[in-house]
């Protein structure tokens, strides 16, 4: 086991060092007096004493020294629970104070306004004569023109009867008359008209209208006319046939 040597305070080594202080002045104070015996007896001469006044003086004790505070050793912290953070509320509409409702200050009263004076009565103005537009004259109706009356072949014949056909239609334009007073309607002015004609040139049967005009008078007109141009010349030899069909388009322009 080793012993423990506790460590001397600050009184104990103040006393200490004045002791060996006075220990010192002693030694010096005996050493310097051998030495002046020694030189006396060396010269023969008494040596005069001299008297050394010694004052010990206690030094001043030092201020006591302060004892350095002991920091206490940290104590480990314990870890804290957090507390439950608080659910927010909903924020409450902020009930504001019903506002005042601001009186209208009374009207003043109105004083009765003078009724202006009557204005004088404002001479009528002339009144501008009114221009006289000149007259249009009115469109003069245009001269009826008369009727022209035209025959055409609504269907060609054979080349061997061309000329026989021609002869034919001159003889039926001979003999047709347009009717007074017809109706005119655009494109509804012809009047097609069939018959048949046996070797002889005589009609077989009565023509027939197969296109009506907008007036049925056209149609008649031309079917009348037909009957007395008939009979025809006869077809010619060089035509095999026994008869021929022939339409005539009667038209009004």
């Amino acid at each position: 086991m080793h012993e423990q040597y506790q460590r001397p305070g600050p009184k104990a080594r103040t006393a200490n060092a004045m002791r060996r202080a006075l220990a010192l002045s002693v030694f010096f104070h005996v050493a310097l007096a051998l030495a002046l015996s020694v030189r006396y007896r060396i010269n023969g001469k008494p040596v005069e004493e001299v008297v050394y006044q010694v004052q010990v003086m206690s030094l001043p004790e030092p201020a006591p020294r302060e004892k350095p505070v002991e920091k206490p050793a940290p104590v480990p912290e314990t870890p804290k629970e957090e507390p439950p953070r608080p659910e927010k509320e909903p924020d409450k509409p902020s009930e504001q104070p019903p506002k005042e409702e601001k009186k209208a200050p009374p009207k003043p009263k109105e004083t009765p306004k003078k009724a202006p004076p009557p204005k004088p009565p404002e001479k009528p103005k002339p009144q501008p004569k009114p221009k006289k537009e000149p007259q249009q004259d009115a469109p003069k109706p245009e001269p009826q023109k008369d009727p022209k009356p035209e025959i055409s072949m609504k269907a060609a014949l054979p080349t061997v009867l061309s000329y026989w056909g021609r002869n034919v239609q001159r003889k039926v334009e001979r003999y047709w008359l347009v009717p007074s007073g017809i109706r005119m309607d655009g494109d509804k002015n012809e009047a097609v008209v069939v018959f048949w004609v046996n070797r002889r040139g005589n009609l077989l049967g009565e023509p027939e209208v197969v296109q009506e005009a907008a007036d049925p008078a056209l149609g008649k007109s031309g079917v009348h006319a037909i009957q007395l141009a008939a009979p025809f010349p006869p077809l010619p030899d060089e035509y095999a046939e026994s008869q021929v069909q022939v339409s005539y388009v009667f038209g009004v322009n």
